[in-house]
């Protein structure tokens, strides 16, 4: 039987920073009419791989969303997550003054946190020495600011910030606390999402286990070569039901439960077994079963391991009519 949580958790703040688009609309219209934004990396020097294609954030601004934390201060993924944060809140309706006034919660996912300016610094001892090392840059590298610039951006007192570096479902993970927090009344919002910043430690170490794609990443064709990295981040706003009907907020979705679970099975080969019991356990914390589902948002990495399980996954849990599942 599903415990009901004592609050019902809504979304009603999004934000975005995309290679397809910057801010939700965009975002939103890249999504739906198939925008590729698929080009070669610019973001390290890539001589030396015979491929090396990436989807890069182009056009973005970051003075136009970034208003109280110095900008020399934080990484590009700080940048994204603190941007992604304050277009979230202003789509919420809120101020940051209705934020200070109640406890909060910031909750970043991130798979390298700021690894690019890792990259800098590493970049910079071998070309002059440890002497010439910028104070500044290896000040900011810590992955916690992508959490903690949000709160400093938005001056919010009574709030906790934590960055979840748990590579591809960090965000998620991340949004699964904010829900836990909200339902159990810890906290009155949650600021919850995922940032990233395209970085050479990253792409190298796919490439080297041969899973970089060398154009495109195409999930579950019989074709697919590997991912493709990118960068970019996105953030929502969490609060309980209650009080967002109290100030009359436009509500986006609900949220209504999750699930997560480690099966240690192999370091990087997906588990079946494992992957239905996650997706089985999500259905049962949300009270819903595999008929009310309509679309499943896939990991769909179109590497040759993970598709495979994952679809056989799917068919475990779903049946193996999934027509009613629409993959992305």
């Amino acid at each position: 039987m599903r415990s009901e949580a004592p609050h019902r958790v809504v979304v009603t703040g999004m934000g975005a920073i995309s290679s397809i688009g910057i801010g939700t609309a965009d975002f939103s219209t890249g999504l739906r009419s198939g925008r590729s934004a698929v080009r070669p990396i610019t973001a390290f020097d890539t001589d030396g791989f015979a491929h090396a294609m990436g989807c890069e954030v182009t056009g973005f601004a970051p003075e136009d969303h970034i208003r109280n934390v110095p900008l020399h201060t934080l990484g590009r993924a700080g940048q994204f997550s603190v941007s992604a944060a304050r277009m979230a809140v202003e789509d919420a309706g809120l101020e940051a003054a209705d934020l200070r006034a109640r406890r909060g919660l910031t909750a970043i996912g991130t798979t390298d946190g700021e690894a690019r300016d890792m990259d800098r610094l590493v970049e910079t001892e071998l070309a002059k020495g440890p002497e010439a090392m910028d104070p500044v840059v290896a000040e900011r590298v810590t992955a916690g600011r992508l959490s903690s610039a949000v709160a400093r951006e938005l001056g919010l007192r009574s709030v906790e910030a934590v960055t979840l570096p748990t590579a591809c479902a960090a965000g998620n993970y991340a949004i699964g606390y904010g829900y836990d927090a909200i339902s159990s009344g810890d906290v009155d919002y949650a600021l919850c999402g995922g940032a990233d910043a395209l970085c050479r430690k990253t792409f190298t170490g796919f490439y080297r286990i041969g899973t970089i794609a060398p154009e495109k990443c195409r999930p579950f064709d019989k074709d697919r070569q590997g991912i493709l990295t990118g960068e970019g981040a996105g953030v929502l706003v969490l609060e309980n039901l209650e009080s967002a009907r109290a100030r009359g907020a436009r509500i986006h979705a609900e949220v209504l439960g999750f699930a997560l679970n480690c099966d240690a099975h192999h370091p990087v080969a997906p588990d079946e077994d494992s992957v239905a019991d996650c997706m089985r356990l999500a259905l049962e914390n949300a009270g819903v079963g595999p008929g009310d589902v309509d679309f499943i948002s896939a990991h769909g990495t179109g590497t040759r391991a993970n598709d495979v399980t994952e679809a056989a996954a799917v068919r475990r849990v779903f049946g193996a009519d999934t027509a009613r599942a629409r993959f992305p």
